[in-house]
């Protein structure tokens, strides 16, 4: 199964929680925030999940970030259940019949909450190449947050918004969307290419797209809606998660390096907050 070693990892660490209290990080959170950076450089080189020539460290890091969206989708205890219905599951069927599937399916069996379908949505995560990264820009007289989504690619695609591979492209992509709120969030399905977050008034304050880099994707936000960030960067840091503010700058480098847009402006005010 692709996901074994991600899987194996976790349910390592979940041991590991049931041991140890956690301090800032969780042992979950720790090995999935020192997953982060790799999971994100190797998958610009080769499909880890999939590709015979990959490492088992980098099959571990890219499960990882599979498992951690599950949880922060399902909930902990959600996800736990699922796990265990897989492996009841496991003594019904033939060692060589087991797959990928097969874990989505016992996470749908208990699943109560979602309004999505976890077996269908997880497919593209698996079995497509890349990941996206996922443009926030305001609209709509500041009534509205447009977004939308493309391939990530390392090295720059000349018009790669018109390109073939880039049309093809899609991730059913959940949101993690934190605003004005540092402890809660709520999921948001962007399954096309585009969406609109409409609101009655002005958009919030700040608007945070990855609570808890819970998704693997970048998000590059437009101008307006980045200078809400940095307000909290400088004002009030404690209103970001850890991991939510250690993302949002790893997106910025990562987007800096691959020269798909220029952040001069930006990255001189990340310097100034560091």
């Amino acid at each position: 199964m692709p996901l074994s070693y991600g899987l194996e990892l976790y349910l390592k660490h979940m041991g590991m929680e049931s041991v140890f209290p956690p301090s800032q990080y969780s042992p979950i959170q720790e090995s999935y925030k020192d997953s982060i950076y790799p999971a994100f450089q190797q998958e610009e080189n080769q499909h880890a999940l999939t590709s015979k020539s990959a490492s088992k460290a980098s099959q571990e890091a890219r499960g990882l970030q599979i498992i951690w969206t599950i949880e922060t989708v399902m909930g902990y205890e959600g996800l736990a259940e699922g796990i265990k219905k897989y492996v009841e599951n496991l003594n019904q069927v033939d060692e060589s019949e087991k797959n990928t599937q097969d874990f989505f399916e016992a996470l749908n069996q208990v699943d109560n909450s979602s309004t999505v379908d976890i077996s269908r949505v997880m497919q593209s995560w698996v079995n497509q190449p890349g990941y996206p990264v996922v443009k926030a820009e305001v609209v709509n007289n500041g009534k509205g947050i447009l977004l939308s989504q493309q391939p990530f690619r390392f090295l720059s695609m000349e018009n790669e918004e018109n390109s073939t591979e880039s049309n093809n492209f899609l991730c059913d992509t959940p949101i993690f969307l934190n605003q004005n709120d540092s402890t809660s969030y709520h999921i948001v399905w962007l399954m096309e290419k585009e969406l609109v977050l409409e609101y009655e008034s002005n958009i919030p304050l700040w608007t945070m797209l990855n609570h808890d880099a819970s998704g693997f994707y970048r998000v590059l936000y437009d101008d307006q809606l980045f200078q809400g960030l940095l307000n909290v960067l400088e004002d009030n840091p404690a209103l970001l998660r850890p991991l939510s503010e250690a993302k949002l700058l790893d997106d910025y480098f990562g987007l800096a390096e691959s020269s798909k847009e220029k952040l001069e402006i930006k990255f001189s005010s990340i310097n100034a907050y560091l």
